[in-house]
């Protein structure tokens, strides 16, 4: 018995070193991965994999936020939706900030523009002033994570 649990902890360590030359993973998602896969495996045996992942640099949780930061930035979703998806992928509160600035601060991010980017994408009537056309167009900016007061610049500027 305890010679094949040493051979399925071996299987999932190549299972996660599988999974992680293909893209990155947050240490929860992996751990998940490797739970589904083996659930013989007890939780320490588990996060031995992830330790020795860590230890070895495969897996990194900031490395991870900071590619799914960018990713999400470039497809215009906001500050609260990347913080709010970062978190319920159980990352640090402190990693998910530092990867925030640094995404921000490298790709010189102005979140109005982000806004106007989504806009155009998706052939926003910058005339029609209708209220039931703007609040539509306010609670999609909204939902994508965007603060309250950008997105009122943006779909509000033209009003006196």
């Amino acid at each position: 018995m305890m010679a094949q649990i040493k051979i399925n902890i071996k299987k999932a360590y190549n299972y996660a070193l599988y999974l992680l030359s293909a893209q990155e993973y947050s240490s929860n998602k992996i751990k998940q991965k490797i739970k589904n896969k083996y659930p013989e495996l007890s939780n320490q045996n588990i996060l031995d994999i992830i330790n020795k992942l860590i230890n070895q640099n495969y897996l990194s949780d900031k490395r991870y936020s900071e590619i799914k930061t960018r990713s999400l930035i470039r497809r215009s979703y906001g500050i609260y939706y990347i913080k709010k998806y970062l978190q319920q992928e159980k990352i640090e509160e402190n990693i998910i900030n530092q990867s925030i600035q640094n995404s921000i601060n490298e790709q010189n991010i102005y979140w109005p523009d982000n806004i106007k980017n989504y806009l155009n994408k998706y052939n926003y009537d910058y005339l029609d002033n209708s209220p039931k056309y703007k609040k539509k167009w306010q609670n999609k900016l909204y939902n994508r994570g965007f603060e309250q007061t950008d997105i009122n610049k943006i779909l509000f500027k033209w009003e006196k």
